[in-house]
């Protein structure tokens, strides 16, 4: 594992992360890159497969709430929705 000090550059602070791999060997950061604005934390740079990680775990929770609606047996059909709104 490696590990440098928090350098500032103008206004941003950047971190050399502290590194580990996961037992499926996925990378893990331990610390992540912090974008300041004011002294304030505006962003933060993830590595390109924790971004898609990130990506496909939304997805599944948008699909899991999207099936959990389309079994709701008080959901209203989209048609009659239209028909009463009498579009």
């Amino acid at each position: 594992m490696r590990r440098a000090a928090a350098k500032s550059l103008g206004k941003k602070t950047t971190r050399t992360v502290s590194t580990k791999h996961t037992p499926s060997g996925r990378f893990v950061d331990e610390e992540y890159v912090v974008l300041r604005r004011g002294g304030k934390a505006v962003g933060v740079v993830i590595s390109i497969d924790e971004l898609r990680y990130f990506q496909e775990l939304e997805n599944r929770l948008d699909v899991r709430q999207a099936d959990k609606a389309l079994a709701d047996p008080r959901r209203t059909p989209y048609e009659e929705v239209r028909r009463k709104l009498g579009l």
